[in-house]
């Protein structure tokens, strides 16, 4: 006799007669908006800007491998990469970029960036989603609007070289995370402009009226730092320039006020670390001294020559006096000794023959080869043992051949 099928088995097989059927697959994912992650644009005429969109689907998140066409708004509102238009796809978390190169007139310019049809969504996506980016374009005076048209790289170039020195440089982490978040803000570049965060300074030069010191800084908080600089580079350069009996080799002086810790120059530029993060971690010189010294490597490479300049700029500012025995600020040197080098051997040498005669060296050295890292060249050395009397020129050759960096 056959069993009797229970209830349970009945259900069973239903169950999984359901499960064998073929289900409907999830849909994809489509576009509901698009949005702009860059904001309102602030910039000099010509200014490369990246502007930053993302693509939402209905649950706001963000949406990959969408298209997006970035348009300038009409004529004469500038190219995007390049051209009238550009199409980018967005990425992993949504977001597509173009670089907005903006008109050369001063004006309000706009930038739109709309979703395009796709083959990865459904015939019945949504079209016609647009967002649009305004940039306001403003000229400022030659030397200002030359130097902000840099701005985006130079924070790029910072923001770069904080995070390789963080990693080289634990004690100083904090300093330099928060250097790196004010960095990171997206829009750091527009907001400078908009807030004004930059000065132009005239400074008397010996062939000119005046050179225009430019100083740029990534904080409101850094203002008064940023406007003491540049009375702090106009006292210098008159004794600079008069002790090379030289003008300062470029057309201006560019100072980026507070964008790095620790200061470098060259080359008309000035990297300067603002004045009260550098108080605030008891730097050991004098903070004038520093600008001093990033001034000098304009005209010269060689390290220890270009730190002999900063105590000379340093201590005639503020004494008067080419003596070195009168000088509040000589990086501790210990007096004229036969084991001294680099720095103290050129003080030495100021020492034997005095500073008109190490002026008349420093002058013949200027046009001749002096790379930081280096020792003196020959030629180099020649030119302050020229200027030594008979019996000193013998100890003047050694003191130069011990400047080695």
């Amino acid at each position: 006799m056959r069993p009797e099928t229970s209830l349970a088995a009945i259900a069973f097989f239903a169950l999984a007669a359901a499960s064998c059927e073929p289900t409907a697959p999830a849909p994809d994912p489509v576009p509901a908006s698009i949005v702009a992650v860059t904001g309102e644009v602030a910039a000099v005429p010509e200014y490369r800007k990246p502007v930053v969109v993302r693509v939402l689907d209905e649950d706001g998140r963000g949406l990959p491998d969408a298209q997006v066409q970035f348009e300038p708004a009409g004529e004469g509102h500038g190219n995007v990469n390049g051209g009238p238009l550009a199409v980018a796809s967005t990425d992993g978390a949504g977001s597509a970029e173009a670089v907005w190169t903006l008109p050369s007139t001063p004006g309000d310019y706009e930038l739109r960036a709309t979703v395009t049809e796709s083959d990865v969504f459904q015939p019945e996506m949504p079209t016609g989603l647009t967002v649009t980016v305004p940039a306001v374009v403003e000229s400022f005076s030659p030397a200002l609007d030359a130097m902000l048209l840099g701005l985006g790289d130079r924070i790029e170039r910072a923001l770069q070289r904080m995070q390789e020195t963080l990693r080289l440089n634990p004690t100083l982490e904090a300093e330099h995370r928060a250097r790196i978040a004010l960095l990171k803000r997206p829009d750091l570049d527009s907001e400078i402009v908009a807030g004004r965060r930059f000065l132009e300074h005239p400074a008397p030069s010996i062939e000119r009226e005046a050179i225009p010191v430019v100083t740029v800084f990534p904080s409101e908080e850094m203002r008064h730092g940023a406007t003491r600089i540049g009375s702090t580079i106009e006292a210098a350069l008159p004794v600079l320039e008069g002790f090379l009996d030289a003008p300062f080799p470029a057309e201006q002086i560019r100072v980026w006020y507070g964008f790095e810790l620790g200061s470098s120059g060259g080359g008309g530029t000035i990297n300067m670390e603002d004045e009260g993060g550098y108080a605030a971690r008891e730097g050991p010189l004098p903070y004038d001294a520093i600008v001093y010294h990033e001034m000098a490597h304009s005209y010269i490479g060689n390290e220890s020559l270009t730190q002999l300049l900063e105590l000379i700029v340093y201590n005639v500012l503020r004494t008067g006096s080419t003596d070195l025995e009168t000088w509040p600020y000589t990086r501790d040197y210990p007096g004229l000794q036969d084991s001294n080098e680099d720095l103290y051997a050129l003080m030495d040498i100021h020492g034997l023959i005095g500073h008109d005669a190490v002026a008349r060296g420093y002058r013949a050295v200027l046009p001749l080869p002096t790379p930081y890292g280096q020792p003196l060249c020959e030629a180099c050395v020649q030119a302050f043992v020229d200027e030594a009397p008979a019996e000193w020129k013998a100890a003047v050759e050694a003191k130069a051949r011990r400047v080695t960096f």
